[in-house]
C-alpha cells in the first residue's frame, strides 16, 4: 500500500458531511497521514477535519462555500513546504499508530475482565 501511495502528491477524503458523519473517522485518512499524504477532506466529517485545521495536515473545505482556487492554493503549499510529508508521518505515528489502538484495546479488555 505504501509504495503506491508513495506515488501521489495529495490524497482526497471525499465523504459527504451529514449528522450521522460527525462520529466517524474514515480509516484511509491514517493510511494518508502515514504516508505522509496531506489531505483535502470536507469539513464536518469526523475529528479528522479538526485535526487537519489543527495540525496542518492538509486542507479543509465547506461544501457550500468551495473555494477551489484557495483549495489549490494551500494544497500546493503544503506539497512545496520542506519537509511536509515527513511532519504529515511523524504526527501519524504519534497519534494513528498501531501501538496506540493496541493500548487502548489491552485497556478496555482488561476493564471488562476486571468487572
Amino acid at each position: 500500500m505504501a509504495s503506491y501511495l508513495s506515488a501521489a502528491d495529495v490524497a482526497f477524503s471525499l465523504h459527504r458531511p451529514g449528522p450521522s458523519k460527525i462520529a466517524i473517522s474514515p480509516i484511509k485518512n491514517a493510511e494518508y497521514f502515514a504516508n505522509g499524504l496531506p489531505v483535502i477532506a470536507p469539513k464536518g466529517v469526523g475529528d479528522d477535519a479538526f485535526m487537519i485545521e489543527q495540525w496542518d495536515l492538509g486542507v479543509t473545505f465547506d461544501l457550500d462555500e468551495v473555494g477551489r482556487q484557495a483549495i489549490f492554493n494551500n494544497v500546493t503549499l503544503l506539497m512545496v513546504e520542506r519537509h511536509a510529508n515527513s511532519r504529515i508521518a511523524q504526527w501519524a505515528e504519534q497519534h494513528r499508530s498501531f501501538s496506540i489502538v493496541a493500548k487502548h484495546y489491552d485497556t478496555m479488555i482488561l476493564d471488562i475482565k476486571g468487572r
